[in-house]
């Protein structure tokens, strides 16, 4: 609780929790009802005390907040405040088959936290019965009475956490976890109902990064990491499905710069031209530029530059233009 409380009220709080299920917040397997007490220290400080509560507790956070500076680098999954058992009602319910994607029901014990009495928990969670183990949890980050954050767990362990960032009503943000740390998410950027970002991680670190700026359910622009720096992407800007324009890129003085690009300009389906770049201090300049105009996988037209400035150009064909 905040430190704003009389010192009666922290002592209340700061308490050692005893029972079935301490760190989740739970006494025992049956039905009970938060204490008038904590609920009279609930209301005198109604309006930060649930704010408060879920501000504090990791797993109510901003997942970019959480990325801090660097959004290539994979977050911590967010750790699970213990809260005392005196804050939640606590209930056992039937969980039925096929409700959480379960296959059989399920026995479990709920504890919700419902801090200023509207009837709207702000903090739902569930234990199962027989292993005490932490099945899910649900949080209204906002208070603004509708729940907008759910969390799915394996023995205890995060595996999944489902998000409505823009309080809308719908879900917008999926992230999967695997060992502590976030392995996959997936967002609907534009709230629209379908999934058009993506972005994987291995370890510590991102390593792909896929986007469908058309929401077609199909990908248009993909970027490949290693050691949080990018070393290919490839893009559709025809949006025909196949990749029309793919990059490369190397880190040159501690500067991650493009060293080569190649476009498709026929439609072909593969690279007609070929741009080689060279670094100049911070930014990449157009060494060289090849051309196969005729699609036999030769270059018919090169050019030659310097200082981003044309200086040469070879053509194997006085006729041949440029793509």
């Amino acid at each position: 609780m905040p430190n704003c409380l009389p010192p009666l009220f922290l002592r209340f709080f700061d308490r050692p929790v005893k029972g079935r299920h301490p760190q989740y917040g739970g006494t025992s397997g049956r039905s009970r009802r938060a204490p008038s007490a904590a609920r009279l220290i609930i209301a005198l400080s109604v309006g930060l005390s649930a704010a408060a509560i879920l501000a504090q507790q990791p797993g109510g956070g901003d997942l970019q907040a959480d990325l801090g500076t660097d959004p290539r680098t994979a977050p911590s999954a967010p750790e699970l405040r213990s809260l005392p058992s005196a804050i939640f009602d606590e209930q056992r319910k039937t969980i039925s088959a096929g409700t959480w994607d379960n296959h059989d029901s399920l026995e479990v014990i709920e504890l919700a936290l419902d801090a200023d009495g509207d009837g709207q928990p702000e903090l739902i969670r569930y234990l199962e019965v027989e292993s005490n183990y932490l099945l899910r949890q649900e949080e209204d980050r906002n208070l603004d009475g509708r729940l907008d954050a759910t969390s799915t767990f394996e023995r205890g362990e995060l595996t999944m956490r489902t998000l409505d960032d823009d309080d809308d009503g719908q879900s917008d943000s999926w992230e999967e976890y695997r060992n502590g740390r976030l392995h996959r998410r997936e967002v609907d950027r534009d709230g629209d109902g379908v999934r058009d970002a993506f972005y994987d991680y291995d370890g510590h670190s991102l390593v792909l990064e896929q986007h469908d700026a058309d929401n077609d359910s199909r990908i248009d622009r993909r970027v490949r990491y290693e050691n949080r720096r990018r070393t290919t992407a490839s893009e559709d800007l025809d949006r025909d499905g196949r990749p029309d324009v793919w990059y490369r890129f190397s880190v040159e003085g501690g500067v991650e710069l493009v060293t080569r690009i190649e476009r498709d300009k026929q439609g072909h389906g593969r690279p007609d031209v070929f741009e080689t770049f060279v670094p100049d201090g911070d930014r990449a300049q157009l060494a060289k530029r090849e051309e196969d105009v005729d699609g036999d996988g030769q270059a018919d037209i090169v050019s030659i530059y310097r200082d981003g400035k044309l200086v040469r150009r070879e053509l194997a064909s006085p006729e041949l233009r440029p793509l």
